[in-house]
């Protein structure tokens, strides 16, 4: 009788063992839930390993206590997104994250039925990722700086999308409006974003396609480059001599935004992701969007949001959700087409709409 129930509870504990539940435990920022289809993507992963739940953390802040706590092999998450090629730094120092570069050309790993190649992401997003020639932080989506516009509000001023910035100064003083002549500015020629982290993007984009220098010869930021100083003094002109700009951007993260969404603003240079989603608001068929001036030739500033995958988390498992569900094209088209979250991949831009795709994918790469 006791060796029957010794059998029974050794075949109980090996089944047991078998068919134990695995968990994955997804952390992403809180707006993520919002602008990507995580929920949706937890349940397809499910569906496609059986044996396999989700389990789906909002991170409102990336503390030095989580990261103090996987530095002691603690995490409450097995993958977290999204980290820029910056934010990663720290985990990387402490030896806290692990690289990824084993999930291309791997057999284990698969994306739309296909194994993911270093070749498949445009190359400006990878490197964001990489440090010491490893990739620590694999692309989810990108952004670029560009300048979106209003088309009604140009054709109705019989105003072209500008191609230099002479003609983007000229434009944006054309199209700033008082409709009802009562001294206040109904529409501002042109807006950007001069709020937190968002202003180095928006003006740096501006210094770099004019030519200028970012960096100085000791790898250091530097504002003494005569472009740099000549692309912040014509940022002020048009604020303040011409009256073109919108004058609160500084004040508030969404003000150019927002003012973009309600119709109160002509040229907006920002994100694309902002234009697209704006569009969204006042009508897709009212948006056009142009590369910055001479971003072909000169390249712009682009933004990667990456996910890294902590040591002491289920590293395999988040590996396979990484690729399979992340990677997608389902995932990042819908990011794309319903927030304007730029896709990483080439396979994941096939079949897009837009004339200025060939320009602003040169500028990444």
């Amino acid at each position: 009788m006791r060796r029957v129930v010794l059998t029974t509870l050794v075949v109980l504990l090996v089944f047991g063992l078998v068919f134990a539940e695995q968990v994955l435990r997804v952390g992403a920022a809180e707006w993520m839930y919002k602008k990507f289809p995580i929920e949706e993507t937890a349940k397809r992963f499910e569906a496609a390993h059986p044996g396999v739940k989700v389990k789906l953390l909002k991170v409102t802040e990336f503390d030095q206590s989580m990261l103090m706590a996987m530095k002691a092999g603690r995490t409450n998450y097995d993958l977290l997104m999204p980290y820029s090629g910056g934010s990663m730094v720290k985990f990387i120092k402490l030896d806290t994250i692990v690289p990824l570069d084993d999930v291309f050309n791997n057999p284990k790993y698969k994306v739309d039925g296909r194994l993911l190649q270093r070749s498949d992401f445009l190359q400006g997003f990878l490197k964001s990722g990489i440090y010491d020639g490893k990739v620590y932080a694999l692309p989810v989506f990108g952004e670029v700086q560009v300048l979106g516009y209003r088309k009604d509000y140009l054709e109705e001023a019989g105003v072209e999308p500008p191609k230099t910035w002479a003609e983007l100064e000229m434009a944006a003083r054309l199209l700033t409006k008082d409709n009802d002549g009562d001294g206040e500015t109904d529409v501002y020629g042109y807006s950007t974003c001069w709020s937190r982290i968002t202003l180095l993007y928006t003006f740096f984009s501006a210094v770099k396609a004019r030519g200028g220098r970012l960096l100085d010869e000791n790898g250091n930021l530097s504002f003494r480059d005569p472009i740099t100083i000549d692309t912040l003094k014509w940022f002020v002109k048009m604020r303040n001599e011409y009256k073109a700009a919108q004058p609160d951007v500084h004040e508030v993260y969404n003000n150019s935004r927002d003012a973009f969404k309600a119709g109160k603003v002509a040229l907006f240079h920002n994100w694309h992701s902002w234009c697209l989603e704006s569009g969204l608001v006042f009508g897709p068929e009212k948006l056009g969007i142009v590369p910055l001036p001479k971003t072909g030739e000169t390249g712009t500033m682009i933004y990667m949001g990456g996910v890294i995958v902590p040591k002491a988390g289920n590293v395999e498992l988040a590996k396979q959700f990484i690729v399979e569900m992340i990677e997608s094209k389902w995932f990042q088209q819908w990011s794309y087409l319903n927030y304007g979250k730029m896709p990483v991949t080439r396979q994941n831009l096939e079949g897009l709409e837009g004339d200025y795709w060939d320009e602003l994918i040169s500028a990444v790469d």
